[in-house]
């Protein structure tokens, strides 16, 4: 497997490696090329905004430890939105290996700000209100005849904007069938009870059981309830 990872943003708020840092407002048919991926390799990848960002943000909710998903100079600023739904376009992707498509937006202020990810039958909602550590995610997919995946983000709920700050693509071979979740966290909601989120990186799991979630009264774990949850969960509020 290996990953691209794109930091989107205002000029001048670079990610340090293994970023690729695409900065300023995003003009339609706007490309990125020539990526790199995790290890400085160079890649046939590119990203295009098929449609025009009108602005940009640097109103990110950041953690100021870099313990989020994605380190704090990711989470400061994105590209940003209030117009109709938007289009990203991945290319250059090989047609024998699978891919998943990872969003991330960030925004510190209460107003609402949620969209859903797109592709083919596939779609994955994303509030980028307060958000370091939940993304959008499009799993197990397989370019077109032009070796391209297009995504459409479309704002919801009333959102005033949409926002983006980073766009990840992970590629790996068929002969991978499950993929383990990634980006857990634990976050207490009151005294008695806590909220479990993670990503989802695999689209063919069962779909009553796909995942499994084990709560225990003890750190040693030595009495165990499992829970199971369906296909494409990603959190669990446990009281």
């Amino acid at each position: 497997t290996r990953s691209v990872f794109v930091n989107l943003g205002s000029a001048g708020k670079t990610a340090p490696a293994p970023w690729n840092n695409w900065l300023g407002t995003r003009a339609a048919n706007s490309v990125i090329s020539n990526l790199k991926d995790e290890a400085g390799a160079a890649t046939s990848f590119s990203v295009t905004t098929v449609n025009a960002w009108s602005s940009t943000t640097n109103m990110g909710h950041i953690t100021g430890n870099n313990n989020g998903t994605f380190p704090d100079a990711v989470l400061e600023s994105g590209i940003a939105d209030n117009g109709a739904a938007k289009q990203i376009k991945v290319s250059g992707l090989n047609a024998s290996k699978r891919y998943n498509l990872v969003f991330l937006g960030s925004q510190n202020e209460g107003l609402i700000a949620t969209a859903n990810y797109t592709t083919g039958s596939q779609t994955s909602s994303l509030d980028a209100r307060y958000n370091t550590n939940r993304t959008a995610n499009l799993n197990t997919l397989t370019p077109d005849g032009t070796g391209s995946v297009l995504a459409t983000i479309t704002r919801t709920n009333g959102s005033a904007f949409t926002y983006l700050n980073a766009i990840v693509i992970e590629e790996y071979d068929p002969a991978i069938t499950l993929l383990e979740p990634s980006n857990l966290y634990v976050e207490a909601l009151d005294r008695t009870s806590i909220n479990v989120t993670w990503a989802d990186k695999t689209n063919n799991e069962s779909a009553t059981n796909g995942y499994e979630l084990q709560r225990s009264t003890t750190a040693s774990f030595s009495s165990v309830t499992s829970i199971n949850l369906p296909a494409n969960t990603t959190s669990y509020t446990n009281t």
